[in-house]
């Protein structure tokens, strides 16, 4: 407190500094500061917070938003709520509302998002105070460009560095790097008949599959008589989690594919967000053939789910990778529904759970909180029992 000093003397602004000295870092909570009087101007357009800013990212019409808040004594009921302006009246709209986490951000998500419009959007603090922007339409104008993935041919050489190494098998050839000879882009046809026919159609090569019909403004296709799917083996991760690449862990951008399936049996403009797996496809195709299989399947077909999710159990399917070696350890098994998942890693003896309702991005490893510990054992029970499923046990 400053008292008995003239005013006019007084000039600048006022500046709180946390510091733990001698140790490092924020030590300290400022709770309950106040400055008054008259020697005080205030700027209130000037103040920053609570929510400092946003990041978010648009796929398709799912749009991934983290609000990161400034450091503050948190309150369990500490929530932020996405809101959209309507485009006809103005008026604000609620969309998803999510809790505050760990590193003061709220993550949210929101399904069914139209890309091909701007939308003004304000992320609102419970408490007070929030945070405005604009997420932007997706350019539909202009030359698209046609990334294609690629493959490695087999080779005891590396891609990125010289190996003097000689070849595992009989007959493979040491190829250069990072040439034709080693690179096989075996996409490279279908990018380029899609660029060439539809090179404005983010999905113009989704066209030239057997059995796909024209595309929806929804990106759903319509159902033929002729049956066609598509599908992927892995999804790929390309820094999430701090992992700069890899397509064998348990991580949502890896573990999920996409499915489209469109011929008899199958409805048009119908989307279901259930856990379904590979083993689904092999009795889905025998369901459209109505041939029935010969072997044992360990899934079910997805015609009943496609027509109506009504009657359709909550299933638990189980993920795992590896192994390193033909007798080794998995590099983890576990068991996802449409909430939970719970892994095993078999050289660590780490477990991971995650609440994909609450933390769809699996930031909070929740395996060390007591709250979990009853679905954890549950899950732990199951995964147990379906690690060496047949049949319906798998199912």
């Amino acid at each position: 407190m400053l008292s008995g000093v003239d005013p006019a003397t007084v000039s600048g602004g006022l500046s709180l500094v946390s510091s733990g000295f001698p140790k490092p870092g924020a030590t300290y909570w400022f709770s309950h500061f106040r400055a008054v009087g008259a020697g005080l101007d205030a700027y209130p357009e000037r103040r920053m917070g609570p929510i400092a800013g946003v990041l978010f990212s648009l796929s398709g019409t799912t749009l991934k938003m983290t609000a990161q808040l400034m450091p503050m004594l948190p309150r369990p009921e500490d929530a932020v709520t996405l809101e959209v302006r309507d485009r006809v009246t103005g008026a604000w709209m609620q969309t998803v509302t999510a809790p505050v986490g760990a590193g003061f951000t709220a993550l949210l998500r929101v399904e069914d998002w139209d890309p091909f419009v701007g939308w003004d959007y304000r992320v609102v603090f419970s408490r007070g105070g929030g945070f405005t922007g604009n997420v932007p339409a997706e350019p539909v104008s202009g030359q698209l460009a046609v990334v294609t993935m690629s493959c490695t041919k087999a080779s005891h050489r590396s891609t990125d560095r010289t190996s003097p190494s000689q070849p595992l098998v009989e007959g493979v050839r040491a190829l250069g790097l990072y040439t034709s000879k080693n690179l096989w882009f075996p996409h490279e046809q279908r990018g380029r008949a899609c660029a060439l026919r539809g090179g404005r159609d983010r999905r113009g090569w989704l066209r030239q599959l057997p059995g796909v019909g024209q595309r929806r403004a929804t990106g759903v296709m319509r159902a033929q008589s002729r049956p066609g799917m598509f599908t992927s083996d892995n999804g790929y991760m390309l820094g999430e989690h701090r992992l700069h690449a890899g397509k064998t862990v348990a991580y949502e951008p890896s573990a999920l594919v996409p499915l489209i399936i469109t011929g008899p049996g199958f409805p048009a403009n119908v989307q279901r967000r259930h856990p379904i797996s590979q083993i689904d496809l092999a009795p889905t195709i025998a369901d459209i053939a109505a041939a029935t299989p010969t072997l044992t399947v360990d899934g079910v077909s997805l015609i009943p789910l496609a027509r109506s999710p009504v009657g359709w159990p909550a299933r638990h399917l189980v993920i795992e990778a590896g192994p390193r070696s033909l007798n080794g350890p998995m590099f983890y098994t576990g068991v996802r529904g449409s909430r939970y998942v719970y892994l095993e890693y078999h050289e660590t003896v780490e477990v991971e759970f995650y609440d994909l309702m609450r933390d769809p991005y699996q930031l909070q490893n929740l395996e060390a909180d007591p709250a979990y510990d009853g679905y954890q054992a549950q899950l732990a029970r199951l995964l147990e029992s379906m690690r060496n499923c047949v049949g319906a046990d798998c199912r």
